[in-house]
């Protein structure tokens, strides 16, 4: 299931700084204060280091090998 709403999404996230995104992107119409903005482009630069750490100490490889699974496939058809 993939949900779109955000003030649902929200109740699903533990995380602080995508909490606070969501609080203030809910609202179409809502006037965003130069502290909101400054508080949102901090979370965001936050959010982006993260990324970018959690892909470097990903175990998986920067490109995918679809050997093994075409492999796989063409063995399931032959199969059949």
């Amino acid at each position: 299931m993939i949900e779109y709403n955000l003030k649902n999404l929200l109740k699903m996230v533990d995380n602080k700084h995508v909490e606070f995104l969501l609080q203030n992107y809910t609202d179409e119409k809502s006037i965003i204060t130069d502290h909101v903005k400054m508080r949102l482009e901090e979370d965001i630069e936050k959010l982006e280091k993260d990324l970018k750490s959690y892909a470097e100490q990903s175990d998986l490889p920067d490109a995918p090998n679809y050997e093994p699974f075409n492999e796989w496939l063409y063995n399931l058809y032959k199969n059949e």
